[in-house]
């Protein structure tokens, strides 16, 4: 509950480690997570429009039916990503 109360208050998460969490559903519009690592964290139906996920890890993360409108992947890295149209993006 604390988590989703942080991002609701727009706080940035430069470096955050957030592998493995699960953010189902969770509302991410425009935060910062410059650098932070979502190894096999749960983004799946994630509302991450205007995101800044610059340098990011998405390693194994799931971004199912997530909403990507603007996202900033710059640098991202994506390895057995699963995308918002179910493909998987390696790179």
């Amino acid at each position: 509950m604390l988590i989703y109360q942080a991002f609701r208050q727009k706080a940035d998460f430069y470096e955050a480690n957030l592998a493995g969490v699960d953010l189902n559903g969770f509302y991410l519009r425009n935060i910062k997570f410059n650098g932070s690592n979502f190894e096999k964290a749960n983004l799946s139906n994630a509302d991450l429009e205007g995101a800044d996920l610059e340098g990011v890890n998405l390693k194994d993360a799931n971004l199912y039916q997530a909403n990507i409108t603007n996202t900033n992947f710059t640098d991202a890295i994506f390895y057995n990503t699963i995308m918002p149209d179910v493909s998987i993006r390696n790179h």
